[in-house]
C-alpha cells in the first residue's frame, strides 16, 4: 500500500467515526446552499450517499436551481426529488405547491394550508402571500389577522436588516412565480378599515411605491401594498 492509499483509507475511517447526526447537519447546510454540491457529496462514498437522503437534509435543500413551474415534463428522478422535499416539509417546496394549488388550480383550502405550513417554518414569501390572501377574506377578523401577519413579517425582515431583504422583495418573488403560471384566482380587495381622513402618505416623505414607511396607518400601508401585489393577478 502506497502513502496515498494509506491516507485515503485513514480519511474514510475517520469519516465513519463521526456521529451520523453531525454528518447529517453538515449535509443539510451544504444542501441549503447548493444542490449540485450535495450531489457531489452523495457521490463521495456509500455512507454520505445514504445520509444525504435523510428527511432533515431534504427539508433544508435549496430549490434555487429548479424552476417553480417546469416548461417540460419532469423526469422520474425529478419527481422523486420533489416528492421527497414535500414529504420532508421543505418550506420552499410547500410554498411553491401552495401557490400553484391556490392561484392556478383553485384548490383554495389546500393551497392556503400549504402556505400556512411554509410560513410556520419562517418562509418569507409564503408569509407574504398568506398575508395578502387574508387581506381579501370576507371575515373582518381574518383581514385583521392578515395585517398582523404582514406586520410581523416586516418586523422580522427589519431585524435582519443586514441581509437587505424587504417587503418589496417578497412581493417581487411572489409575482415572479405567479407570472410563470396561468393565474385563475383573482383576489378581491376588501375594506381594511382605512383611516377616514385619507392619510395615505406623510407629506415630505418619499413617493417611491415601495416605501411603506411613509404611511400614517397600517391599514393604508397594507392596502397600498396589496394593490401593488394584485397588479400581477390582473395582468396575468
Amino acid at each position: 500500500m502506497d502513502c496515498y492509499d494509506h491516507q485515503r483509507d485513514h480519511h474514510q475511517c475517520s469519516l465513519y467515526t463521526v456521529c451520523n447526526d453531525v454528518l447529517i447537519e453538515i449535509l443539510a447546510r451544504v444542501a441549503s446552499s447548493s444542490l449540485p454540491d450535495l450531489c457531489s457529496f452523495k457521490c463521495a462514498n456509500k455512507l454520505l450517499h445514504g445520509l444525504a437522503d435523510d428527511s432533515y437534509v431534504f427539508k433544508h435543500v435549496s430549490m434555487e436551481q429548479i424552476r417553480p413551474i417546469p416548461w417540460w415534463p419532469l423526469s422520474i428522478d425529478e419527481l422523486s426529488f420533489l416528492r421527497q422535499c414535500l414529504e420532508s416539509q421543505n418550506p420552499e417546496a410547500l410554498y411553491r405547491l401552495g401557490m400553484i394549488e391556490f392561484f392556478n388550480k383553485d384548490h383554495f383550502e389546500v393551497g392556503l394550508a400549504l402556505l400556512k405550513r411554509a410560513a410556520s417554518f419562517g418562509h418569507d414569501e409564503a408569509t407574504y402571500a398568506l398575508g395578502m390572501i387574508l387581506l381579501c377574506d370576507e371575515d373582518a377578523e381574518s383581514r385583521l389577522q392578515g395585517i398582523v401577519v404582514l406586520d410581523e413579517l416586516e418586523e422580522a425582515l427589519r431585524q435582519r436588516y443586514w441581509c437587505g431583504y424587504k417587503i418589496s422583495d417578497c412581493r417581487k418573488k411572489c409575482q415572479k412565480i405567479l407570472r410563470s403560471m396561468w393565474v385563475n384566482c383573482s383576489l378581491r380587495p376588501q375594506e381594511l378599515h382605512a383611516c377616514k381622513n385619507g392619510c395615505k402618505r406623510n407629506s415630505g416623505r418619499s413617493w417611491d411605491p415601495d416605501d411603506l414607511n411613509s404611511f400614517n396607518c397600517k391599514s393604508c400601508k397594507w392596502d397600498h401594498e396589496f394593490k401593488l401585489f394584485r397588479s400581477t393577478l390582473t395582468n396575468s
